[in-house]
């Protein structure tokens, strides 16, 4: 948990995550557009995530993570109209793999895939 804004974190809940795997972080701006879990990716943590995923999965779950969070930057930009494409390679990548990212993330209530499937749309979001 953040505190007053000024970026420090509070040790209580510092220490519970680290004695748990991780953390799920849900966002109201998510849940208010119909996105379904509402988790924010980029505040979540899976510390159980680097000893059971194989390379191939981690290295997309990276790549996605790396696309939010470079979208995120450059959101206010796009929406403005200010962001002029091939400014930045990266940022490219990631207004152009929003759509399939958002659709990876979001799912419908009781909707179920193996994971084998997960895995592979994960790293079709990726690309």
């Amino acid at each position: 948990m953040l505190t007053e804004g000024d970026g420090t974190l509070d040790p209580v809940a510092e220490e519970t995550k680290a004695i748990l795997d991780g953390h799920i972080v849900l966002s109201a701006e998510l849940a208010q557009r119909n996105h379904f879990p509402a988790i924010d990716v980029l505040a979540s943590r899976s510390r159980l995530m680097e000893t059971v995923a194989t390379p191939e999965h981690k290295a997309a779950a990276a790549r996605v993570r790396a696309l939010l969070a470079h979208y995120r930057d450059v959101e206010l930009l796009v929406r403005v109209g200010e962001y002029r494409v091939g400014s930045d390679p990266l940022a490219d990548a990631a207004i152009a793999r929003k759509p399939a990212i958002d659709a990876f993330l979001a799912q419908t209530f009781g909707e179920r895939e193996a994971m084998a499937g997960t895995i592979r749309r994960l790293k079709e979001a990726a690309q």
